[in-house]
């Protein structure tokens, strides 16, 4: 049964993301590889919503305002994000994804992150923003300095 399920999920996301949406990941690597929260940010929606494995939900300006504390002490940032596949509904699409994240820290310290999920995008305004991410699995690795931020 386990691994009907597991087919059956990987299968619902078979087709390939589109070139629209490969644009936009791109677009958030090079905000992130250049430490630029704000054009980062709009790659979300208003009204985005980051849902972590334990279903605790987080508002953009919180997202945000996370990324801008730990980019403020950052000296270089080395995003990846591997597009597992997609799926549309109702006029969006959900992206399955594999990111890894390494920001060197001024002093230097490192944070790693890893995150799997999926990402939900629907079209704002004609371009495609990032509405929701919804994690399965994230493990994050902060310096001791950092563990009480």
């Amino acid at each position: 049964m386990m691994i009907a399920l597991g087919i059956l999920s990987v299968t619902a996301f078979a087709a390939p993301v589109p070139k629209a949406i490969k644009m936009q990941y791109d677009g958030i690597e090079k905000s992130m590889r250049k430490l630029n929260v704000d054009d980062f940010a709009t790659y979300m929606s208003e009204d985005f919503v980051a849902i972590d494995p334990k279903g605790h939900k987080q508002l953009k300006s919180d997202f945000i305002k996370g990324v801008r504390e730990i980019f403020a002490d950052a000296k270089s940032a080395n995003p990846m994000a591997e597009l597992k596949g997609s799926k549309m509904h109702a006029g969006m699409v959900n992206v399955m994804f594999d990111f890894h994240l390494t920001v060197m820290m001024k002093n230097g310290g490192k944070i790693t992150v890893h995150e799997i999920g999926t990402d939900t995008w629907r079209k704002v305004g004609g371009k495609w923003l990032c509405c929701k991410t919804v994690d399965k699995s994230l493990k994050v690795k902060m310096p001791p300095s950092m563990n009480g931020k």
